[in-house]
């Protein structure tokens, strides 16, 4: 998947452990249902078309990483993940302040999903 980014944003796994994978927009997933089902065998799983590519989400991360979003964002821990399966970037922090919330909303959107200890990840821009 990796030598297609813009074809394929990755392979994930449902929370109820199904495996997902996802493409980027655009993409005719029935293309590559006969290399997908010769992979997979018996093994039963999904894919999903996400609104952007791995190329996008994994710039995205890199941003994130780089601490510019917030004036806090220096003093703030968290951990990022690509996370095909849900095709957003999971920021994971129980640090986050409503300020911060709405600085990564405003500049990112829908393509952030903060992910609290709770572990329930809530995406930004999506209603609930």
């Amino acid at each position: 998947m990796a030598t297609h980014p813009e074809t394929f944003v990755g392979l994930g796994w449902e929370k109820d452990g199904t495996p997902v994978i996802s493409f980027g927009p655009g993409i005719d997933t029935k293309v590559w249902d006969g290399q997908l089902k010769a992979a997979a065998g018996r093994l039963a799983y999904r894919t999903r078309t996400c609104a952007h590519s791995q190329t996008e989400l994994e710039g995205v991360a890199t941003e994130l990483a780089s601490r510019t979003w917030s004036p806090r964002a220096h003093s703030i821990a968290f951990g990022l993940e690509v996370d095909p399966a849900i095709c957003s970037v999971r920021l994971t922090s129980d640090l986050l302040m409503p300020s911060d919330i709405r600085a990564l909303t405003a500049q990112y959107g829908s393509l952030v999903t903060i992910d609290t200890k709770d572990g329930h990840p809530v995406r930004l821009g999506a209603s609930p």
